[in-house]
């Protein structure tokens, strides 16, 4: 099984948020993210693009 990573553009450079992601989420303009160990994040962020090959899902905070 291969499961996603999530990150975040910080200061040019691609920031790990969350490993082993399970469920996305784009709610009210803000993103859920939950991962196999039902740990969760909340960003106010935009999908900037998925990597489907390397399970890698790229997000920017809004302004």
């Amino acid at each position: 099984m291969c499961l996603a990573s999530a990150y975040i553009k910080e200061n040019d450079k691609n920031e790990l948020i969350l490993e082993n992601i399970t469920h996305l989420e784009n709610i009210e303009q803000r993103i859920f993210l939950t991962n196999i160990f039902k740990e969760t994040q909340e960003m106010d962020a935009v999908i900037k693009s998925i990597d489907f090959e390397k399970g890698s899902v790229f997000l920017e905070k809004r302004r």
